[in-house]
């Protein structure tokens, strides 16, 4: 049995758990909602995104490049197991990133065959990150088959998007689509007070208000964005902590966006 996540924290926690059957978990965690994805399987090229994505916050290139190592084993680890016929779980969840890496994975399996399962998250959870390492277990009654139909309909679903490589990817009405990289701009302005708000708050207004499942350094990247192109204002820039950075929004700009 191999588990498969999405973000790294789950991979930590699932692997702590204690659990029979949680000894084996690797991580897919490109960030691959976010960023060209027009090349074949050089997730090298990722880099450039990730740097982008986590700039403010002063990874070093050991760290970035420690990740990247860490990924591309899991990767040659998850096609080996595959090989073997094995079981295969994949653990998702309505958050882009990860059905995107979802769709990733089963484009990357095209060709073998194997025995695959996946576990939805509940509507009422955010992230399988945000679940305790010792209740992963309670949620195994979910477990539903991978068919083939079920497969080449994520195989083709990467393609697509590999195709269109739009500068984002978004869950729109239950659907991974493209979407233009200012698709999130008109939920950080309505979750901006009226005063300006500190950029941790409004990111804690988004995951709460819209469910939306993005990342926090996406979100600070699109404020500033929206500061470069004079929609908001950056009153308080905390250069020891980004997310404390405070902005406000410029009104007369507003009905332009």
């Amino acid at each position: 049995m191999l588990n498969i996540v999405f973000d790294e924290v789950t991979k930590r926690n699932m692997k702590i758990s204690n659990s029979n059957g949680f000894e084996n978990v690797l991580c897919i965690g490109y960030a691959l909602d976010v960023g060209p994805i027009d090349y074949d399987d050089n997730m090298e090229k990722r880099k450039d995104v990730f740097k982008r994505l986590e700039y403010p916050f002063k990874f070093t290139e050991c760290e970035i490049d420690d990740f990247f190592d860490r990924q591309q084993n899991d990767i040659k680890e998850l096609l080996d197991f595959a090989k073997t016929h094995e079981h295969i779980r994949f653990w998702r969840s309505r958050e882009p990133h990860n059905l995107c890496a979802f769709a990733y994975a089963c484009y990357l399996l095209s060709n073998i065959k194997c025995d695959i399962s996946y576990i939805d998250l509940p509507e009422d959870k955010l992230s399988w990150s945000f679940v305790p390492s010792n209740k992963y277990c309670e949620y195994l009654h979910l477990e539903e088959k991978l068919d083939l139909n079920k497969k080449l309909f994520y195989i083709n679903k990467w393609i697509e998007l590999k195709n269109e490589n739009a500068s984002m990817r978004a869950i729109v009405n239950g659907s991974l689509i493209s979407v233009d990289e200012r698709f999130y701009d008109w939920f950080i302005l309505s979750s901006i007070n009226e005063d300006g708000s500190i950029i941790a708050d409004v990111i804690v207004n988004i995951s709460n208000n819209y469910r939306l499942g993005i990342s926090p350094y996406l979100i600070y990247l699109r404020i500033m964005a929206m500061v470069n192109a004079n929609k908001l204002q950056l009153l308080l820039f905390d250069s020891s902590d980004p997310f404390k950075s405070f902005v406000k929004k410029l009104w007369k700009q507003l009905s332009n966006l």
